[in-house]
């Protein structure tokens, strides 16, 4: 299903029927990291454990019309599993990434090299596409990619690009 073809009607009828479920998912998603938290792991694992923990909590606060206080949209409940799947499918080196709602019912997310600002890629998440824009080491521009479980080669590579600048 394309977000296009979800219209204000399916996505209110989810967040009616839905929404017990998906808190029920969020509640569950959350637990997983607590109990996983709770072994040894580096620095780099608490921090991507932090970024999980912080997803479910944007999910939460995005799951309402008007989210933001300017009309967003609710987030879209394909649109939440497909950016689960993205998080999930990310390789967990370098900083993970910022995550944040878009007021048009995705989720984004940016990495950002530490040194150089202007370095970056911005990925938001669709549920069949990510659509990107980046700047790295001279090379700029914008794109889309299917989506489905695991990351496109060319994101991969740009997400690699801007980790390792950082560093």
């Amino acid at each position: 299903m394309t977000y296009a073809a979800i219209g204000e009607g399916s996505v209110s009828t989810y967040n009616s029927i839905g929404l017990s479920a998906v808190a029920k998912q969020m509640d569950t998603l959350r637990n997983e990291l607590i109990a996983s938290s709770q072994e040894t792991c580096s620095s780099e694992c608490v921090e991507w454990g932090l970024a999980q923990s912080d997803f479910v909590d944007i999910v939460n606060e995005a799951m309402a019309e008007d989210w933001d206080g300017y009309g967003a949209r609710a987030l879209i409940p394909d649109a939440i599993d497909a950016a689960r799947r993205f998080l999930r499918a990310l390789p967990l080196y370098g900083t993970p990434p910022a995550i944040s709602a878009v007021p048009t019912g995705f989720l984004s997310f940016t990495y950002q090299d530490p040194k150089n600002a202007k370095n970056h890629i911005h990925i938001i998440v669709t549920p069949n596409e990510l659509h990107f824009s980046y700047k790295t080491d001279g090379l700029e521009g914008a794109a889309k990619s299917p989506f489905d479980v695991e990351i496109p080669s060319d994101v991969s590579r740009l997400i690699r690009r801007v980790v390792q600048t950082g560093r």
